[in-house]
């Protein structure tokens, strides 16, 4: 749609969603989510994503998240993390 459209894309990741509002449930956990916006993809730039089949390009897309997504949660996965969810996951 931004090919189409020939805007700038402004990627944003988020970690700790599935967390604070699994699937099936209708309350939110207590937690923290972290947000990280990466720097804007100009129209020209987005070149290297672009090709003729739009599957293509979206792989690309996903893999670039991916790696991102990987950066965030090295940053954010830590002992102190994993506790509460250990922790959640075991309350009766």
């Amino acid at each position: 749609m931004a090919q189409q459209l020939k805007v700038d894309i402004l990627p944003i990741v988020t970690h700790g969603i599935g967390h604070v509002l699994p699937k099936m449930e209708f309350l939110l956990r207590a937690g923290k989510v972290d947000v990280q916006i990466l720097p804007r993809i100009s129209y020209a730039d987005a070149a290297y994503f672009a090709d003729a089949e739009g599957y293509e390009t979206a792989k690309r897309f996903r893999q670039y998240f991916m790696q991102q997504y990987d950066k965030l949660s090295c940053q954010c996965e830590t002992p102190a993390y994993f506790r509460d969810v250990v922790l959640h996951n075991y309350f009766y």
